[in-house]
């Protein structure tokens, strides 16, 4: 998957977060008018197994793969923004048998900071450089 897939992935998970969705609806949420972009990003859905868009209705919707990608998405939206405490997470290894796991290290938080410092997105910055 490149970067501009990726991005009219998540632009269409972000679409239909509320549900199905008329092509109409997909163009308001992405704010534009442009039709061949919003045919882009659906087909980038349609491609990936993620939304099933029907001919006839204009009518696209997620599916079950598509419904666990936008859950992935709002935890790495809430750890990205600091709202949840990232977890240990386990990813497949590409090219790996299925069996094998790989540990991803817990990511540090900002409980127990003052509010000047939680909001400081530098501390981050500093905390990388140091290797915390």
């Amino acid at each position: 998957m490149n970067r501009r897939d990726l991005y009219y992935v998540v632009a269409v998970l972000k679409a239909l977060e509320k549900g199905p969705a008329k092509r109409v609806d997909i163009m308001r949420a992405l704010g534009t008018r442009n039709t061949a972009y919003v045919s882009r990003v659906v087909k980038a859905g349609v491609r990936y197994g993620l939304v099933e868009a029907s001919p006839s209705t204009r009518e696209v919707w997620l599916t079950d793969k598509g419904r666990r990608a936008l859950e992935a998405l709002k935890a790495f939206e809430a750890v990205v923004e600091g709202r949840a405490r990232a977890v240990a997470l386990t990813a497949v290894q590409v090219g790996a048998k299925p069996s094998t796991r790989v540990e991803v290290s817990e990511v540090p938080t900002t409980e127990g900071l003052p509010s000047f410092a939680r909001d400081n997105p530098w501390l981050m910055v500093l905390a990388a450089k140091r290797g915390r």
